[in-house]
């Protein structure tokens, strides 16, 4: 998301250095302001072709659903470069048409926060709106507090981010912090404007603790399996998403850049930066874009933090589960490449299985495949990672309500959207935890 560098000017001097929250790729002084929402379904290889290099090449693209062959591509293209990209979208033959005309209008809007159905009495977590990380911190404290003997570990991870925060986890475990037992880890909130990502994460974690002597479920859950859960992986980029409307759809971290080309841009795509075939599709050479690896695997403390939690239980470690939006899908590995694991068959039916549990609830559909068969190959992913660096046997992103179609919606979805999405999880999350 490259805009306009904003200069801090002192004194009258002639020449001025960016501030520390303007800086060459982020949109802070007018947002989206005449930033255009296009869309376009490629029909040939060439139209996709041409769509795959707006994407790593043009500076200002932004998709948020990605390009596949004969399936609708959304993206977000700023005013200065319209005009180029619909000359390569259309010299493919492609037909982009314009679904909005300024993007900052929409972000302008408020997002819904209508009056969520309430959550059982026992729970923690209010689920009627989205958290600040502080809150979220809160959250896990207090869980520590009211269930001790089920959470026997509150920390942080040990790489402070760019920003200077520390990133939490939290672990649930019957048998405390000695615990030998298969171990399940997920990670939300690794792109920063997903905010439904750790929400549901919150729920999850709630339910399991307040249902645990009541529910046959929760009690399998805790009793079989140890959870080791980090809510918000990229704290900076979620903060700064909260921040303004002008900064609502930042995907990335906040490692500033200093030195060459990238001097004065920031951020990694933390989902490119895992030693999982780091670098070599589904990504962008440019540091303007959304989707740019990093300078090298794990190069981000950000990345190195779920990477070390993972370490630590790796021996036990039976399943990793990494929790996105949008476009309802649940994505079985590899997205690195065409390759897929010798288990494939087992991760593909116990998620198809998993898919009609959460169907079931309140009859959102979620399709079922590699990224390469339902988006594209990426490599980089903290999933892919988990299995060809860690060894973990079974793994699986989840890609949260609403449906790729749902453009308007998409990474602003309304709070009320947050109890059904953790209800809906709860029994696919649960089907995969005792079947894989």
């Amino acid at each position: 998301m490259k805009g306009t560098l904003i200069f801090a000017v002192a004194l009258a001097v002639a020449y001025a250095l960016p501030t520390e929250n303007q800086e060459k790729n982020d949109p802070e002084r007018s947002g989206y302001r005449n930033h255009k929402l296009l869309s376009m379904t490629p029909t040939t290889k060439q139209q996709l072709k041409a769509l795959e290099q707006v994407e790593n090449d043009i500076e200002g693209s932004d998709f948020w659903i990605d390009p596949l062959l004969h399936h609708q591509a959304v993206f977000r293209i700023s005013p200065d470069k319209f005009n180029d990209v619909m000359g390569i979208l259309k010299n493919s033959g492609g037909h982009p048409n314009v679904l909005h005309e300024d993007v900052q209008e929409m972000m302008d809007t408020p997002e819904m926060q209508t009056q969520s159905r309430a959550a059982a009495t026992q729970y923690i977590v209010d689920n009627s709106q989205y958290h600040s990380y502080a809150t979220i911190q809160n959250y896990l404290n207090t869980f520590k507090s009211n269930y001790p003997s089920l959470v026997p570990d509150v920390g942080v991870a040990p790489h402070k981010t760019h920003d200077n925060r520390d990133v939490s986890y939290i672990t649930l475990s019957t048998n405390g912090v000695s615990s030998t037992k298969q171990a399940i880890f997920i990670e939300c909130g690794i792109h920063a404007r997903e905010w439904i990502s750790p929400a549901v994460c919150l729920y999850f974690i709630d339910r399991l603790l307040a249902t645990y002597n009541s529910d046959s479920t929760a009690t399998a859950l805790l009793n079989q399996f140890d959870w080791v859960i980090i809510p918000e992986a990229n704290p900076d980029g979620y903060e700064y998403t909260r921040s303004s409307t002008s900064n609502r759809l930042w995907r990335k971290n906040r490692r500033r850049f200093t030195t060459g080309n990238c001097n004065g841009y920031y951020g990694v795509d933390l989902n490119r930066n895992f030693d999982a075939m780091w670098g070599t599709t589904g990504v962008s050479s440019s540091c303007t874009s959304d989707t740019y690896p990093g300078t090298g695997a794990f190069s981000e403390p950000e990345s190195r933090n779920i990477r070390d939690k993972v370490n630590e239980i790796k021996d036990r470690l039976s399943a990793f589960i990494s929790i996105h939006s949008y476009s309802q899908m649940i994505l079985t590995p590899y997205g690195f490449d065409s390759s897929k694991p010798s288990n494939t068959g087992h991760i593909t039916a116990v998620s198809n299985a998993a898919r009609d549990k959460l169907y079931n609830v309140h009859n959102k559909y979620f399709t079922v495949g590699t990224p390469g068969e339902l988006l594209y190959h990426a490599s980089g992913g903290s999933y892919d990672w988990s299995m060809v660096g860690a060894g973990v046997s079974f793994a699986v992103t989840y890609e949260l309500r609403p449906a790729g179609s749902d453009w308007a919606t998409g990474f602003r979805l309304p709070a009320n959207q947050i109890l059904p999405s953790g209800e809906e999880m709860w029994e696919s999350i649960s089907h995969i935890a005792l079947n894989h």
